[in-house]
């Protein structure tokens, strides 16, 4: 059994969605948490709400990690606290929809940005601490959407592609070396993704994220490489590619992704 208590956690993201509840999750079991998202408001308001509830300590860190700089400047501020992180949820992240040649290129750009740049600089950069001690927990939070071609969702397709490649390499990379990797990856979940995804899905295909969450912490127990969460029939998506062609996947998919 993986344990928390009195670890220092980075989560991404952490004011909506996954990253909250991975912050609520990691709070009840004992972690202090290093919060990092946009919302410098949301952020207080979570801060004092696991205080009350779980006695936690927790650091804010505002930052829009579309921005270059951003991860660096993460990794400066927590380093200036003399924090050494045990364990970093990638979970910042989002997509947008449409024919990919009428969605707005900077848009797609900071899309690349947070969900394979900052992910990606994040990791090498409190890597090393972990190295140096021998533990470490590195979850990064992908999607259904990196095993299948959804259309309308280039771009957030390919970069959640990325995300399980990149997490599954560097389990094989540091699983002798007391570092867990963990790529989660969820269906459809009710969080702001469609929203800001300007989509509205039926209410019936969205899975809990609450759910979604507590199967991750089950997996890491496991120290899987991967978890494809929510209902059933998504793991059954995911190893389609194992038996059917590219072109036949695709074409599944979009009859799917219309009726929904």
């Amino acid at each position: 059994m993986v344990q928390f208590k009195d670890k220092w956690a980075l989560v991404t993201g952490a004011s909506s969605g996954l990253g909250k509840i991975f912050a609520e999750k990691l709070a009840a079991a004992g972690a202090k948490l290093i919060l990092v998202a946009r919302s410098e408001d949301v952020l207080k308001s979570l801060a004092l709400v696991l205080k009350h509830e779980y006695g936690t300590q927790s650091i804010i860190i505002v930052k829009d990690l579309s921005n270059p700089n951003a991860a660096q400047e993460v990794f400066a501020e927590v380093k200036n606290t003399g924090i050494t992180v045990d364990i970093l949820i990638n979970d910042a992240g989002f997509g947008t929809y449409g024919h990919f040649h009428t969605t707005d290129l900077h848009r797609n750009e900071q899309m690349i940005m947070v969900n394979i740049k900052a992910l990606t600089e994040l990791t090498h950069l409190f890597l090393p601490d972990m190295v140096a001690k021998k533990s470490g927990i590195i979850i990064n939070i992908a999607s259904l959407a990196a095993f299948v071609p959804i259309q309308n969702f280039a771009v957030y397709s390919a970069s959640k592609a990325y995300v399980r490649l990149f997490t599954e390499i560097l389990w094989h990379e540091y699983k002798n070396e007391g570092i867990q990797f963990l790529c989660v990856c969820p269906g459809s979940t009710d969080t702001n993704f469609f929203r800001n995804a300007k989509m509205k899905p039926s209410q019936s295909i969205l899975a809990s994220p609450v759910k979604v969450v507590d199967q991750a912490l089950q997996a890491l127990n496991k120290n899987k490489t991967y978890v494809v969460c929510g209902p059933y029939y998504n793991k059954i998506y995911a190893q389609l590619g194992r038996f059917l062609t590219r072109n036949f996947l695709a074409r599944i998919i979009r009859a799917k992704t219309k009726r929904r």
